[in-house]
C-alpha cells in the first residue's frame, strides 16, 4: 500500500485497532475545512489512478506489449507513485516461470 497511496495524505495507515482509535481521535480535532480539502485531494487522486478502468487498462497494456514483444514481458507499473523504484519493485510485483 505504501507503493501506492501515501501514508497521511491519501489515507491513513494503522497497525491496530488502538491506533486506528488515536488516529480518528486526532483527526477530529484537526481543522474541517482542510480535512474535507484533504479528503477532495484524496478521492480525486484516487478517481485519476486507482479505478477499475485503470487496472483493466494496465492488464490490456502489460498483454499486448507481451504479445508486440515476441512473449517477453514488459511491464510498466502506472500506478506506484512516483518515487517508487519501478526495478526494484519488479522482482515483487511479478512472476517469472
Amino acid at each position: 500500500m505504501d507503493k501506492i497511496f501515501r501514508n497521511n495524505d491519501h489515507c491513513y495507515f494503522a497497525n491496530d485497532i488502538d491506533d486506528v482509535v488515536e488516529k480518528c481521535e486526532k483527526l477530529l480535532k484537526e481543522d474541517k475545512e482542510e480535512l474535507y480539502l484533504k479528503a477532495s485531494n484524496a478521492a480525486k487522486y484516487v478517481e485519476e489512478k486507482h479505478t477499475q478502468y485503470h487496472r483493466m487498462k494496465f492488464d490490456l497494456d502489460t498483454v499486448k506489449r507481451y504479445i508486440n514483444n515476441d512473449r517477453k514481458l514488459d511491464v510498466n507499473f502506472p500506478f506506484f507513485l512516483p518515487e517508487v523504484n519501478l526495478t526494484e519493485e519488479l522482482k515483487f510485483a511479478i512472476r517469472k516461470r
